[in-house]
């Protein structure tokens, strides 16, 4: 089993299921302070089970790996078989099995630019937005990694996205939300001393306001992979293709 990418045009989208991460690798590398300035394209529209950038701490220094978005657990002897794990739960991630031990040994931040959710209004009809944490164009998921080894000696390394309780301004578009962590708390959640009291903590962070646009059923499909999914639509307009502004 290698780091696939989902390669159909459409998937049903639980949470946390599309993120965007645009930002070019030299501002990157400043804000997570890399060791090394990484080679990015902008990705508009990513889903799980892509290659994505994961920050970790490697020695004293940091540095962005590649990671299959879609934990696969250590242990497991038919990763086939089992559910796709892009994200954890806040709640119970020291007690799960498949998220315990990297939880307290295997930490790492997701970059990214935005999120999306989908506002769910009856089972044909879904509003797709693009969200942002207020005041942070460039900002980090909580995230955990594991690697996988398979008989032939294949070694995939995987993560997933931890998620809590939604904030105010993310609760009518869905009830969970990602787990954003604050810059200054960066340091303490890669630091592999750091206690489970002190992840619990900062896993119980503070309410974050977001901004969040309409976009387009273009988001939808994977085929779209270009800016106009993160284009915000007038919802009002009887022509919904017409683009008037964007979140990033």
């Amino acid at each position: 089993m290698g780091c696939q990418t989902a390669t159909h045009f459409f998937m049903p989208i639980p949470m946390c299921g599309r993120i965007s991460i645009t930002d070019p690798g030299e501002a990157m590398a400043e804000f997570f302070r890399l060791d090394r300035e990484p080679k990015l394209t902008p990705r508009y529209n990513v889903p799980p089970t892509s290659k994505i950038g994961v920050v970790i701490a490697d020695g004293g220094n940091r540095r962005l790996a590649a990671c299959r978005w879609g934990l696969i657990p250590s242990w497991a002897k038919e990763p086939e078989k089992l559910p796709l794990m892009f994200n954890a739960r806040q709640e119970t991630i020291f007690e799960k099995a498949s998220f315990s031990e990297s939880i307290l040994h295997r930490r790492c931040l997701i970059p990214a630019n935005s999120f999306f959710e989908w506002q769910v209004y009856d089972k044909k009809q879904r509003q797709p937005y693009v969200i942002q944490p207020t005041g942070m164009p460039l900002f980090g998921f909580a995230g955990v990694w594991d690697s996988w080894s398979s008989h032939t000696g294949e070694t995939v390394y995987s993560t997933a996205i931890i998620t809590t309780a939604a904030s105010p301004s993310i609760e009518p578009l869905h009830h969970r939300m990602p787990v954003i962590l604050q810059k200054e708390d960066y340091e303490q959640w890669l630091n592999p001393l750091s206690s489970r009291a002190d992840l619990q903590q900062l896993l119980a962070s503070p309410v974050m306001d977001f901004g969040s646009l309409p976009v387009s059923s273009l988001v939808n499909s994977l085929a779209n992979r270009g800016p106009e999914t993160v284009q915000a639509i007038d919802l009002n307009s009887s022509d919904s293709s017409i683009y008037q502004k964007r979140l990033l």
